[in-house]
């Protein structure tokens, strides 16, 4: 349905209504689920009020996916800066000032939340700042730092976001054993770090601390690093972070871990014992659920605390829904603000809202960066059974020779028979730019047909994915498909 005709839909539900509360809804949180459902609702005709504790933007703004880009742009510049003699440039050794190098990490944040809180007001959604918990199915209680204010609302949209899991033999002390939100803000660097948990995060600060100087040991429970994307793209950030001089330990574990004066002694599960300053755990997060009244109102609730949700994002109250990581599914920032859109549609009356979690792209901002959607090759052999893939190394790109970034690959998984588009894995630089167009691509029910007839601007690195297409029709021109 189109965004005018929701709106009609909606300003129709307001009025029938009838003005029972204050707002015709409430969200808890602000952040990349929560401010977007709010200012939806608020363009769709409804009454919105948003509470939030600590700072709009939520993780992703604030310690998440945007400072630690900053130190990820950084890492590159650093990494980068060895090779410019490639390229007939000389300039003097580089050094990492970790103070200016802060400086901008916090002024970059600082812009993006105030942006968040202009469109908020741009929005006329009313912001109230404390935690918010349910004194009853439609009132929320703000604790504020001086007062409590009490917001009634017809709907309620929850999107508390998640908190780092921690380990039992490695508890955060918020100095020596830390999680990725101390990292982000670290202003000093330690000489050398061991890294626990290998999935995305643990892989983006190995490579960062290792571009700037640190000495890194990345331990990972299970046998291969990045281990929820595809096992070649795995492969390919692993070869990168060896050659940056990471040791990477798989199947192994954390067993025991002390504190002596000065050093972390830790026991790892193949019997090495290692000494580091510092310890970053990074094995997952789990959603904030508790705390908010939730048991009182009789929202159900699952494994980890996660909110049980349906299709539309409502919770076991209908009117009552939960968006993003605090549902416990994919805890990604764009998922969360889709799922943000799709609760405010179903809240605001277009009944037809549903979420879909089909084609989801994800990204490690690594080197090189790997960018994924759909089915990996593993389970499309599983689910689908004959299935076409081709493996398009980026060497044979134009543009990969002329930027000096020839690692790496696109693969594409596609349907035998019909072609049809299964899933993309590319692990070379720019890949999480040009995992957009495979997303599309999927979302379209698109083919490897159709692709490869898409005509590519060049020189470019999508192209390697319009080559890749050509692979999987056994039509390759420019490489040995």
């Amino acid at each position: 349905m189109h965004i005018f005709l929701r709106k009609r839909t909606a300003e129709k539900e307001r009025a029938d209504m009838g003005g029972k509360h204050d707002f015709d809804l409430a969200v808890i949180g602000g952040g990349p689920g929560g401010y977007v459902a709010a200012i939806r609702a608020a363009q769709l005709g409804a009454r919105v009020a948003l509470a939030e504790r600590l700072h709009l933007g939520g993780v992703c703004t604030n310690i998440g996916c945007i400072p630690t880009k900053v130190l990820t742009h950084a890492a590159r510049l650093m990494l980068q800066q060895g090779r410019l003699g490639e390229f007939g440039l000389g300039v003097g050794e580089v050094s990492l000032d970790c103070g200016k190098l802060g400086a901008r990490r916090d002024e970059v944040v600082k812009k993006l939340r105030a942006g968040v809180e202009t469109l908020l007001k741009s929005n006329k959604v009313e912001l109230v700042r404390g935690t918010a918990s349910f004194e009853d199915e439609h009132t929320l209680s703000v604790k504020g730092d001086k007062e409590s204010v009490k917001l009634g609302a017809e709907k309620i949209i929850i999107a508390s976001g998640s908190a780092p899991v921690e380990l039992p033999v490695a508890r955060f002390d918020g100095k020596r054993v830390i999680e990725s939100a101390a990292a982000v803000r670290m202003n000093e660097l330690p000489q050398s770090i061991l890294i626990v948990g290998a999935g995305y995060i643990g892989c983006e600060f190995a490579g960062i601390f290792s571009a700037f100087g640190v000495e890194v040991t990345l331990v990972e429970l299970k046998e291969r690093i990045l281990p929820e994307m595809d096992v070649d793209c795995g492969r390919e950030v692993l070869k990168s972070l060896k050659k940056q001089g990471v040791k990477v330990m798989t199947s192994t574990s954390l067993e025991k871990l002390s504190k002596p004066k000065g050093a972390l002694k830790a026991v790892l599960s193949s019997g090495e014992e290692l000494s580091f300053p510092k310890m970053l755990v990074c094995v997952g997060r789990r959603p904030v659920s508790e705390g908010m009244g939730l048991e009182r109102i009789g929202v159900k609730t699952g494994k980890h605390g996660a909110i049980v949700v349906n299709e539309h994002m409502q919770t076991s109250l209908p009117h009552v829904y939960a968006v993003g990581d605090v549902t416990g599914g994919m805890m990604l920032a764009h998922v969360a603000s889709r799922e943000g859109v799709v609760a405010a549609a179903h809240a605001t009356g277009t009944i037809t809202a549903r979420m879909s979690h089909r084609v989801v792209p994800a990204c490690a901002f690594t080197v090189p960066e790997v960018a994924t959607v759909g089915m990996t090759e593993e389970r499309a052999r599983q689910e689908v059974g004959e299935v076409i893939v081709k493996k398009f190394p980026m060497r044979v790109l134009g543009k990969a020779h002329v930027d000096g970034e020839t690692e790496g690959f696109v693969k594409l998984v596609a349907r035998a028979g019909t072609g049809e588009v299964l899933g993309v894995h590319i692990a070379a630089a720019e890949a999480s730019s040009m995992i957009a167009e495979a997303a599309l691509a999927m979302e379209l029910e698109a083919t490897a047909e159709e692709l490869a007839e898409t005509i590519h601007a060049h020189p470019t690195m999508p192209e390697g994915l319009h080559e890749a297409a050509e692979g999987v029709l056994g039509l390759a021109v420019n490489w040995a498909g």
